[in-house]
This record gives structure tokens, C-alpha cells and sequence, in this order.
């Protein structure tokens, strides 16, 4: 009888330890609404039928492993995130985040800025369903996570780098980006971190003036533990498709089109030589291939 009350006051723990709060966002409109049936007003109590007004005001009052929904709407601002939480908006066509000033850089020793960002040392961010347009092109990035998480099925334009992970120590964390539309300035996807294992998966990176590179990996903090790189169109880069570095790199099935010097390059960056095979390079022409 003993063991089974010690372990009852251990689940306790661990779900008070682990314990999710639920919050909602809408503007002031009900306009295409899915996930809420009220107006937002930062006054109300965050719940689907009274909604917050504002993004920001809803990752504040969020405790870490809490969700926030967004709904259909445009929210513009900056948003700063300080624990690990999960933003899910509505859809690409339903929830906008945008900014109209000049963003600022998170609390830290790191100067880059995102229009959404995280400070660091926190738990995993995810983040879903939603449209970020960065109001100036190559203001700052669309979205910087500075600790582990994921980026999935967002629309992110404008932004110096659409997703931005950095991790400046080795702590072992993962991240994933998955079916996003990106259309940067600079950089598609960048994941930074001696302890990082990244996958970068059915993503469309273009834009209909070049940007400098698809995919950069593995080279601010040496190569990453693994990365993988798969089912990804890549089209327009004027520098590299991508330049990446890892000491277990797959980088399969996809297609990578530009003018710029190398479609794949490793370029002495350290770690081993990753599996590359079966991508598309605009051309079924084997000198031109090797090129």
C-alpha cells in the first residue's frame, strides 16, 4: 500500500509538474473565425469564448508548456517569447502576424532580431499554422528560436532569414522545419548549435529575386549531430542551395535551382561527408551536375 500511494503522489508531480493551460487570440472581428466565437479585448480571460486581443499579451500570461491559439485575423507587432510554449494559428490564409516599426533584439547578449523571437535558455517553442511578413524588407528575421522546437506550415516573408534556430552552447536540443513557404532576403532556413539535431523537410524556399542561400547549417558553432535535409524545393538562391556542415548529413530528394555557386557545399566546414543522392539540380546533364 505504501508503493502504490508513492507512486499516486508521483504522477501528482509530474502532472502539476507538466501542466498545460490553453489560450486564445482574436482580433476584433469574428470574421473567418475557426477557433474562437468572441472578439479579442486583452480585459477578458483568454479562453475560445473570451479571447485576448493581442499575441504578446497572451505569451505573457502564459506559463511554460502552455498552448496559444490564434485565430483568423491580422496582429501586428513584434513577439518576444520567454518560455517554452506552442503558437498555433489558424492557417496560412487565416492568421497574419505582421510588424510596422523597427523591431528590437530580445532580452540577451544576442543583438539579431526576429519579428517573432525567444530569449535563450528556455524550453522548446513551437510554432504552426500562421503568416509572418516582416513589414521592411530584411528587417531583421521572420522567426529566431533560440533553444529547440519547431516551425511548421507557416508562410514567412521578407525576413534577412526565415527560420532562425541558435543555440550558442551544446545543449542537445532538436529542431524541426517543416512545409513552410519561405520567401527571405538573405537565408531560407538556419540552424546553429553544437548540440543540435536538425530536420528540414517539404519546404518551399524562393523568391522571385535571388537570396544568398536555401539552407545554412552547422557553422557558427561547428556541424551539427545531425541534420537532415529532405523533399525540399529550393529555387532562386544566388549563393549557395545549401551550405551546410554535420557530422550525419542526409540531404535527399531535393530539387535545388539557382544561379549561385554551389547547389550542395560542405566547403571545408568540418564533419563528415553527408549522404547526398537523388536530388534535382534544374538538369539531367552530368557535367553539368558535377559542376
Amino acid at each position: 500500500m505504501k508503493r502504490i500511494y508513492s507512486a499516486l503522489a508521483l504522477m501528482l508531480l509530474l502532472n502539476a509538474a507538466y501542466s498545460q493551460t490553453t489560450y486564445y487570440v482574436n482580433d476584433n472581428s469574428t470574421s473567418g473565425d475557426v477557433l474562437t466565437s468572441a472578439v479579442g479585448n486583452n480585459a477578458n480571460v483568454g479562453t475560445a469564448a473570451a479571447p485576448f486581443a493581442t499575441l504578446q499579451y497572451a505569451v505573457n500570461s502564459a506559463a511554460a508548456n502552455d498552448i496559444i491559439y490564434v485565430d483568423a485575423g491580422t496582429y501586428t507587432g513584434q513577439v518576444t517569447i520567454d518560455k517554452g510554449i506552442t503558437i498555433i494559428g489558424a492557417g496560412q490564409t487565416l492568421t497574419f502576424i505582421t510588424s510596422s516599426s523597427q523591431l528590437v533584439a530580445p532580452p540577451g547578449p544576442f543583438t539579431e532580431y526576429a519579428l517573432i523571437q525567444t530569449t535563450q535558455g528556455i524550453g522548446d517553442v513551437h510554432i504552426s499554422n500562421l503568416t509572418a511578413t516582416n513589414g521592411t524588407l530584411g528587417d531583421g528575421h521572420t522567426i529566431m528560436i533560440q533553444t529547440g522546437g519547431s516551425v511548421k506550415n507557416c508562410k514567412l516573408v521578407n525576413g534577412g532569414q526565415s527560420v532562425f534556430f541558435r543555440i550558442p552552447d551544446a545543449t542537445i536540443k532538436n529542431a524541426v522545419t517543416e512545409n513552410n513557404i519561405m520567401e527571405p532576403t538573405g537565408i531560407g532556413v538556419n540552424c546553429q548549435g553544437s548540440g543540435l539535431t536538425a530536420t528540414i523537410r517539404n519546404n518551399t524556399i524562393s523568391k522571385a529575386t535571388s537570396y544568398y542561400a536555401g539552407i545554412f547549417a552547422g557553422l557558427d558553432f561547428g556541424p551539427l549531430p545531425q541534420l537532415t535535409i529532405q523533399n525540399n524545393i529550393i529555387n532562386n538562391f544566388n549563393g549557395e542551395g545549401i551550405l551546410a556542415a554535420s557530422f550525419n548529413g542526409t540531404y535527399t530528394l531535393n530539387s535545388i535551382t539557382g544561379t549561385g555557386t554551389n547547389a550542395i557545399n560542405r566547403n571545408g566546414n568540418g564533419g563528415n561527408t553527408p549522404i547526398a543522392t537523388c536530388n534535382w539540380f534544374g538538369t539531367s546533364n552530368a557535367a553539368t551536375i558535377a559542376s
